[in-house]
This record gives structure tokens, sequence and C-alpha cells, in this order.
């Protein structure tokens, strides 16, 4: 018995020192030793991100908002395989109540998680937590993109931005003669059936677990730009959401972008058809918005104490008007307005101070609800 633990320690040994040398990932000499840290990984990484503060002033408040901290983490694992990854940290991701009963107001998720593995040049398979390919600012809805604070109505009940589901598909580009496509589409589990006339389709974004039925949902847009500075869109998402797998929501979706010089127009509009399941939920709903921006930057403030040592600062000027109506079968009753103006300021493309006005109305009522002053500023790093 005793010749045969020291035999069984050898061969422990042995066998480990064989497979580290196999694999340096498990190896003792590694940079965290037998802990794999992500030195010990292959590929080229960077961590970056967004920051958002704001700032409400309305008829009953003011309150500052610490609202996002967004870390994305990518990792260029081969010329054809890139892995990223959206982290967010929101109103400070106190997701459990304190002893003051202060907390229980954040949230923290995991927004995207994919890998993509290029295929063909320019065409990309793509399988984990993906952004739902609807429209355009669910897709490119990062604080410091938009010259906005808030998002659009029509983002928040048509498209509940940020819309995001576990699944796999493809995304990629191609040319056709000067017209330019790029396309991106996936099979998700789709939304579940808590849709409402108040809440529109925002409650029914799903679980990352589990599906509420057998069925999956398809979701793609493709892009078409015939000329440079123009590109319209169009989105579809299809897919049963009760629990029964018998009734389906289907969205049909268009978008347009437009530059020229210092001019910008952005516009979209949904309109989604849905399998009721009782008298309670509505048949159909819609929603849009046209956003316009104005770029520029006077002589005079150039030398400014803002503007010194940037080397393209810009301010922005932008308006914008939306509606939804969150059951058409009933007259104005589910209808709200937004109205939009304001103005910001960019001393660099990624850091932007914005001031707006924000009026919503709503309908049920009569009454006005939600008129703000709005100031925030939004980082990316």
């Amino acid at each position: 018995m005793k010749k045969f633990i020291p035999t069984v320690v050898l061969a422990t040994l042995m066998s480990t020192a064989l497979f580290a040398e196999a694999s340096d990932i498990t190896s003792a000499k590694g940079v965290g030793g037998k802990n794999i840290t992500a030195f010990d990984r292959v590929g080229e990484r960077k961590i970056g991100g967004y920051f958002d503060n704001e700032f409400y002033s309305t008829n009953s408040a003011q309150t500052f908002k610490a609202h996002r901290l967004i870390l994305q983490v990518s990792s260029q694992i081969h010329e054809k395989i890139l892995f990223n990854t959206e982290i967010e940290y929101e109103y400070g991701a106190v997701i459990e109540d304190t002893d003051d009963g202060s907390g229980g107001d954040g949230e923290l998720k995991v927004e995207q998680a994919w890998v993509d593995f290029e295929y063909a040049e320019d065409h990309f398979f793509r399988s984990g937590i993906v952004i739902v390919p609807f429209g355009i600012v669910n897709i490119l809805h990062d604080s410091d993109v938009r010259d906005t604070t808030n998002r659009p109505i029509h983002a928040k009940y048509i498209v509940p931005t940020t819309w995001f589901d576990s699944g796999a598909g493809a995304h990629g580009s191609f040319d056709v003669n000067d017209w330019e496509f790029t396309y991106e589409g996936y099979l998700i589990n789709g939304l579940n059936q808590d849709i409402s006339g108040t809440a529109g389709l925002r409650n029914a974004r799903p679980s990352l677990k589990t599906d509420n039925n057998k069925g999956s949902a398809l979701a793609g847009r493709l892009g078409i730009s015939p000329t440079l500075g123009l590109e319209i869109g169009t989105s579809l998402y299809t897919g049963t959401y009760s629990d029964t797998d018998e009734e389906s929501v289907t969205m049909l979706g268009l978008d347009a972008l437009w530059k020229k010089g210092p001019y910008e127009v952005i516009a979209e509009y949904a309109e989604v058809s849905i399998d009721a399941i009782d008298s309670t939920t509505p048949e159909k709903m819609n929603g849009y918005y046209v956003e316009g921006h104005y770029h520029f930057m006077p002589a005079f403030l150039r030398n400014a104490f803002f503007a010194q040592g940037f080397d393209d600062p810009t301010f922005t000027a932008f308006a914008r008007y939306g509606e939804v109506d969150l059951d058409t079968s009933v007259t104005d009753v589910y209808d709200r307005t937004q109205v939009t103006v304001g103005l910001n300021y960019r001393p660099t493309k990624t850091v932007v101070f914005k001031a707006e006005y924000e009026m919503n109305t709503e309908e049920v009522d009569d009454n006005t609800v939600g008129d703000a002053m709005i100031l925030s500023v939004a980082v990316g790093f």
C-alpha cells in the first residue's frame, strides 16, 4: 500500500506535466499560474464603452440620473473570428433593496455577447446575445452616438430599444454596380405575450434563459445605399409570442438616413400586426419619428475657451417629432406624441454635452406628461 501511494502521486504529476505542455493555458508557468487570466488567452483585446449622466427639470421635480455605464470588451481571436460583449450598469446597478429602502432601481445586464465567424469576405455568421436588427436607433443606440439624450418615443413603445435576444444568423455587405447593400438577420427566441395598449411591446422583450413557447422568431434588416449620403432600410420581425404558441406578431419597418454637408435627417416608421390573445390585446399599433440635425461651428467661437486645443469641435442643433398609436382600433386613446428641440456641443466626436427641451403629450384624459428640460453629458471611451 505504501508503494502504491507514491506511484499514484508520481503518475498524477506526470500526467499534469504532460497536459500542461500540450495546453499552455493550464500551465503553472503562465501569467496567472493555475488561475486562467485573459493574458493566457489568444487574440488582441480592447476594452471600451460609454457613459452618460443626465439632469431633468420638470414641473414636479429636479433630479440627476446616473443613467448608464457600458463596458464593451472585444477580442480579435483570429483574423476571421471576433468576440464582442456589452455589459450595462444602469442607475448604478443597485439590484437589491438596501436597509434604508433606497435601492432596487438599477439593472445589470448583458446586452450583447456574440462571436462572429467570417465564412466569406464581408459575410459573417454570428451567434450569441444579439441586438435585434430592426431600424436604426435600436442598432446604433449608444449615448455618445446620438445627438439627443432620450431615444425617440417610437423606440420606447414600438421598437423596444434596447431590444436584444439570444439567437444566431448572419450579416454582411455587398455591392451591385454603384449600389451598396447591407443585411443582417437572425433566428431568435422572440417576444413574449406581455403586450398592451399602455406599454406597447416594451414589456414583451424576451428572457435570455428560456423561450415562453416552442416557436422561434425571425428578425432582419436590409439596407440599400444608392448614392453617397443616403441609406434606406427595411426591417421585418415575425414569430409566435403567446404561451400557447398559437398567436403571432409581425412587424414591418422602414427607415432612412440622409446626409449632405452639415445637414442630416433620420426617419423611421414601424407597423405591428398582432394575433390578439383576448380583448385586452391590441391588434395593430404603429409609430414613427423624423429627426433633423444641423452641424456647425461659428468662426468667432473657434478660439473660445471651450474649443481651444480641439481639432474639430462642433455644435449640433436638432429637432425631432415622433408619434405612436398603441391601439389603432381605439381613436386617440392610446396615441402619444413627442417633440424635442435642442443643441449639443462636441469637443471631440465621442464626447458630447447636450441640452434639450422635450414635450410629451398623451391623449388619455387630455393630460400633458413628461415635459422636461434635459441636460446631459455622454462619453465614449
